[in-house]
């Protein structure tokens, strides 16, 4: 380190004129007594080597270049709105040269910073401005790249989406992706609406709050994904494979889920009016709390569908045994009579059947745990496979009835129960 003689200001070895005053400094260190006088009297010595001058120029032609590049996006973007900004291969290209300007005039800024510093600053300064350029220079131009890619992808692979999504893009209303393959992709608030995604795989995709609205789904494999709180109505999804996707509070009204396969899906809250769901398969899927008026319903499989609290109306079409069902859970059954009513593979969780007569009724494989089937007339009824766990039997008849022991030991209460033999439990 070279202090220097006139103004005491460390410069490094290597320097020849001093950051500060500029005098040079072999020549100072030499000729201590000229330079240093009693009262400080600044003695400039021979000329710093080097043009000095050229500052100012340098100067100069930074803030051209600074009010320049910037004036030259703003063209591009104005172009871009003139030329068909509403294409999304324009959108990337604009995006990209956009971004490829911002890094240039980062760049500008901080050596136009670097050139006006004081000399006596610049050195403590210039190389963080150096790495912050080189940062701004690197992640301007690799972003983009990134965009400028876009353009070259083809629109119509789920890959390209998934980097446009990634990169920002949420809007691909319209656009055509059958059959891509989409599975695990993070779609969330995504703008899919109208899109044709027939055929493709959205296995476990994230579709929280997406708008899939009027989109052709048909045959789409989403099993396992997560459209809650997704807008799907009058969405095309004939045929598609939805088993145990997440579905609650999703918005189908108006959707075709004609031969849906929606096994052990969760549909609760959900908005089906006016859905088509003709001959779908339903099967253990939460229909809790959905919303089923006007919803056609004709043929579909609701063995061990949770129907609780759903809202029918007369305009609902739905065979009669899970009218039935539906009844039972919305209403109660206290007293009612339901002999020989076939009840097979109905969810009655927790239901009130107190006092009703179900003799010779078929409930083989109905879910009954925690169902009140106090003084409950039982006589001759199939209960094969039924889950008995935790029912209130207490003084039902279960004369002639169809079911083992091991079903009866997990029932809540027996107590003053006739059992299949004739027996009465004490």
């Amino acid at each position: 380190m070279i202090v220097c003689p006139r103004c005491s200001y460390e410069n490094e070895d290597s320097a020849t004129n001093c950051a500060s005053c500029g005098i040079n400094l072999p020549w100072a260190l030499a000729n201590l007594h000229e330079v240093v006088q009693p009262k400080l009297e600044r003695v400039e010595g021979p000329p710093p080597e080097g043009p000095t001058r050229n500052r100012v120029v340098r100067g100069f032609l930074t803030i051209v270049l600074l009010l320049a590049i910037p004036a030259s996006g703003f063209l591009a973007f104005l172009f871009a709105f003139t030329a068909g900004w509403s294409d999304r291969s324009y959108r990337s290209a604009y995006m990209a040269a956009a971004w490829f300007w911002v890094a240039v005039a980062v760049v500008c800024i901080l050596a136009a910073i670097a050139v006006l510093l004081p000399r006596r600053l610049r050195p403590r300064y210039y190389r963080g401005l150096q790495i912050l350029g080189l940062i701004a220079l690197a992640g301007g131009l690799l972003y983009g790249l990134m965009r400028l890619t876009l353009v070259i992808l083809p629109e119509h692979t789920g890959h390209s989406l998934i980097i446009q999504y990634t990169l920002g893009e949420r809007d691909f209303s319209s656009v055509t992706l059958e059959g891509a393959d989409l599975r695990e992709a993070d779609l969330r608030k995504a703008n899919l609406s109208g899109a044709n995604l027939g055929r493709a795989d959205l296995r476990e995709a994230k579709l929280y709050r997406a708008d899939l609205s009027g989109a052709d789904l048909r045959e789409a494999n989403l099993s396992g994904a997560e459209p809650y709180q997704a807008s799907l109505s009058g969405a095309n999804l004939r045929g598609a494979d939805l088993h145990e996707a997440y579905l609650y509070r999703t918005n189908l009204r108006g959707a075709d889920l004609r031969e849906a396969r929606l096994f052990q899906a969760n549909l609760s809250q959900a908005n089906l009016r006016g859905a088509g769901l003709r001959g779908a398969d339903l099967r253990g899927a939460d229909l809790r709390g959905a919303d089923l008026e006007g919803a056609d319903l004709t043929g579909a499989d609701l063995r061990k569908a949770s129907l609780l609290g759903a809202v029918f109306d007369d305009a609902t079409q739905i065979d009669a045994k899970w009218r039935l069902v539906h009844s039972i859970l919305t209403l109660g059954a206290k007293g009612w009579d339901l002999s020989g009513a076939d009840l097979s593979d109905a969810d009655l969780h927790g239901s009130d059947l107190s006092e009703a007569d179900l003799s010779e009724a078929d409930l083989s494989s109905a879910d009954l745990c925690r169902t009140y089937l106090f003084a409950a007339n039982l006589r001759g009824v199939d209960l094969s496979g039924a889950d008995m766990r935790k029912a209130n039997l207490r003084k039902a008849n279960l004369e002639g009835a169809t079911v083992t022991n091991e079903q009866l030991a997990e029932a809540g209460s027996l107590e003053g129960t006739i059992l299949p033999d004739g027996s009465v439990h004490e």
